[in-house]
């Protein structure tokens, strides 16, 4: 190397740390080394207004969107017996969601109380956020934590339908809190460092993380998937524990890990014959753009321009920059379970339809949440900018629930079944050409529900009709090689003078074999309606022919 080359390098190397310095100096004046101190008085007072601004709003206009077609299923679920709960595979979703839903029906009926483990869910969700909040890094961080969860758009949306959801964001963000009592005191070098931690000692923290844990998954399929990322970034915690000797806390840890598989089992067996039964259909995996568009959908682009989440991938970075320079390696290994689990669900997990990723994302919130509020609460601004930012990202969040209220519903079953009802009478049967969609109907339409049915054809074109009373409960849900048990219509009762086929446009009962199979068989189309509506709602009549 010449002389020229070397003074080259040299000078360089020398900008290359002066830039460095400068960086470094600017994030020091820009990240506090220690968040502003929010007494246990204050902080409890703003937590309380908080969940309780969060339960009005979830509570207003609780039932305003109808039922989802498989918010029509939970109803179902709820009135089976609780043996055949327990017993019978009735669907890809083990049956915890289902038993809590059933202890709520018992209390009320109607759609509010169908949706209220949900309310009650993602409020709970709140306080345990701040939890993991307040174990990071204070009160103040907790609180920041807490206002983006009950703020959350996703959360609001999935907190009003009766469905597992928010449920499982509880359950997996108790599991989180859990973990990060148990990771700090993995690494806890002394007396004196673990008398610092705030939060359950290892005993009751491994018990909490078990429950929670065991509940979970038996909650909702996608739990295994974020307990399994929990699991994998806690290996580096185990070995610096053994490095410590702290060799009781790694035992609780994998004590947790092996009862929970095995509180699993029984529903993994089950789980293989449900997935064979062909109740689970695969769909393209999504590319890289699409992936990263559903992933901004947790946040507020699912409704809002998608440039408005640039503010959350913002703070995700000023917050990973946070993590770094204060080793917060506990805070690192939630924000990384998080990331290991959303490629997980997009690439590997089977989804019946790609727009159900986004429910199946949300425990994703956890990490991504726990990460902005930690780099807030270091965020060294005056007063006046930290709160603009805090206001801007919470609004960004309350817009989009203020607009889904009014986003119309891509199925509304409420109106179609009372346009579907409005002429019928005890000669008129109805026919659902869509499982889930048979589910909501059936709810509407609960004073004439034994006239309502399921029809289903196979690649045969036979059409099978059934209703809940004589196969669901006895067969399970409908896998399509079961459906030969159910009541084959190649007899239609005499009493049935009319088949009224309803679905919306996105099915189109017309090209639906059901419609075939009933003209085949002395069946004519007599009368069909096209209801306006953002899909539209097909109604199609059929009389015999004679």
């Amino acid at each position: 190397m010449s002389d020229q080359d070397a003074n080259m390098l040299n000078s360089r190397m020398a900008l290359a740390g002066r830039l460095r310095t400068f960086m470094l100096s600017a994030l020091n004046n820009l990240i506090l080394a220690k968040p502003a101190h929010v007494s246990d008085r204050s902080a409890g007072i703003l937590l309380t207004l908080i969940v309780l601004i969060a339960l009005a709003i979830k509570l207003v206009g609780l039932s305003l969107h109808p039922l989802w077609p498989d918010a029509g299923y939970t109803h179902t679920m709820t009135e089976y017996s609780w043996g055949t709960l327990l017993t019978t595979p009735l669907d890809s979703h083990p049956p915890g969601y289902y038993m809590i839903a059933k202890l709520f029906h018992a209390v009320g009926e109607g759609e509010a109380w169908l949706r209220m483990p949900s309310v009650v869910s993602a409020v709970l969700s709140i306080g345990v956020m701040f939890l993991i909040g307040r174990q990071i890094s204070g009160n103040l961080c907790g609180l920041i934590i807490a206002s983006l969860t009950g703020s959350s758009g996703m959360l609001d949306y999935h907190g009003q339908r009766a469905r597992m959801y928010t449920v499982l964001f509880l359950l997996l963000s108790v599991c989180v809190y859990a973990a990060i009592c148990l990771f700090q005191r993995l690494v806890a070098t002394s007396v004196s460092e673990l008398e610092t931690k705030r939060g359950p000692d290892p005993v009751p923290a491994a018990l909490l993380y078990t429950l929670a844990g065991i509940a979970a998954l038996n909650t909702q399929t996608a739990a295994v998937f974020m307990l399994a990322a929990l699991g994998f970034v806690s290996l580096p915690f185990m070995w610096q524990a053994y490095r410590n000797n702290r060799f009781s806390v790694i035992a609780l840890w994998l004590g947790a890990q092996i009862l929970m598989a095995l509180a699993w089992l029984p529903w993994l067996l089950n789980l293989g014959s449900v997935m064979g039964s062909g109740q689970v259909a695969w769909i393209d995996q999504p590319s890289p753009p699409a992936a990263f568009t559903l992933l901004m959908n947790l946040y507020a682009s699912w409704i809002l321009p998608i440039y408005v989440d640039l503010i959350f991938l913002a703070l995700l970075g000023l917050g990973t920059v946070v993590v770094v320079l204060h080793k917060r390696w506990d805070v690192a290994a939630i924000a990384l379970a998080s990331a290991i689990f959303y490629p997980v669900i997009v690439w590997s997990f089977g989804i019946v339809q790609p727009i159900f990723i986004d429910r199946a994302l949300i425990p994703a919130l956890i990490g991504s949440f726990t990460v902005i509020g930690l780099a807030l609460a270091h965020l060294r601004l005056p007063k006046a900018g930290w709160a603009g930012i805090l206001v801007v990202v919470i609004g960004a969040q309350l817009a989009t629930v203020v607009l889904s209220r009014a986003w119309p519903d891509r199925q509304d079953w409420r109106t179609a079944t009372e346009v579907a009802l409005e002429d019928a009478d005890e000669s008129t049967a109805i026919f659902i050409p869509e499982p889930f969609s048979y589910h909501a109907f059936r709810f509407y339409a609960e004073p004439v529900a034994d006239r309502v049915f399921y029809s289903w054809s196979k690649s045969e074109g036979d059409v099978y009709a059934f209703t809940d009373d004589d196969f669901l409960e006895e067969h399970g849900s409908t896998p399509v090689d079961r459906l030969s048990k159910g009541r084959q219509f190649t007899d239609i009762p005499g009493d049935i003078d009319i088949i009224r086929v309803v679905d919306f446009a996105h099915h189109n009962p017309l090209a639906d074999p059901t419609s075939d199979w009933l003209e085949t068989r002395g069946w004519r189309q007599t009368s069909r309606q096209v209801i306006p509506s953002r899909v539209q709602l097909h109604i199609v009549d059929f009389e015999r022919a004679n």
